[in-house]
């Protein structure tokens, strides 16, 4: 059900990694422009006066940095050896 979903909406996805940083960089690409898009009112207070659509980007980039303690936590011993 949500990979059907995401098929609708996204056009391709993007994973490089940044050798330097060691920081994964995730680009996300919209079949439509949904990144920032939305409305403007003509007149703020009275609304009836119509809108103005604003279009939005095709494509989101953003990064996952690297951390140490990423996955299954260590076990514990409950009693000292």
């Amino acid at each position: 059900m949500r990979k059907e979903y995401l098929s609708g909406l996204l056009e391709r996805v993007e994973v490089d990694l940044d050798k330097e940083s060691n920081a994964h960089i995730i680009s996300l690409y919209f079949k439509l422009g949904l990144v920032g898009d939305g409305i403007t009112y003509k007149n703020q207070k009275d609304k009836k006066k119509g809108y103005e659509v604003v279009v939005g980007e095709k494509e989101l980039v953003f990064d996952v940095p690297f951390t140490e303690n990423r996955g299954r936590k260590k076990r514990t011993h409950k009693y000292p050896l």
